[in-house]
């Protein structure tokens, strides 16, 4: 059987999850906060992970994309039923959905804003040292 992508991504979680797991407690207790970006190539995308409430074009514009199951979060958006968890995150103010953010261009090709972000990740190791 081949190794599909969620199957890799769901393997290295659980596996990062084992390794770290006797150091959870000390996490816990931090009061270290940090700013955790994921961004995700392909596959998902916004409108997918945090579909609108009440616009009426988005079911017919997205089709059989559409999510219809949603799990309301507020400010006009829901979760993706796989993203559930999530609610309770935000309920706690230890999750904060952003959408449709990106660098102010009149170029709005992607694979530009894809190279600014890398620019960005490549200068951060050094803007941490400079402190």
């Amino acid at each position: 059987m081949p190794l599909t992508r969620r199957d890799f991504l769901a393997l290295a979680s659980a596996g990062a999850t084992l390794a770290l797991w006797p150091r959870l407690p000390a996490f816990a207790a931090s009061d270290d906060t940090r700013l955790l970006v994921v961004l995700l190539r392909g596959g998902l995308d916004a409108l997918h992970a945090l579909p609108p409430i009440g616009d009426p074009h988005y079911a017919r514009l997205r089709g059989a994309l559409a999510v219809a199951d949603a799990v309301a979060l507020d400010q006009g958006f829901a979760l993706h039923p796989a993203l559930a968890f999530v609610r309770e995150l935000y309920g706690r103010r230890q999750a904060l959905p952003v959408l449709a953010i990106a660098r102010p261009t009149a170029d709005a090709r992607t694979s530009r804003r894809r190279t600014a972000w890398r620019a960005a990740a490549a200068l951060a190791p050094r803007c941490r040292a400079a402190g």
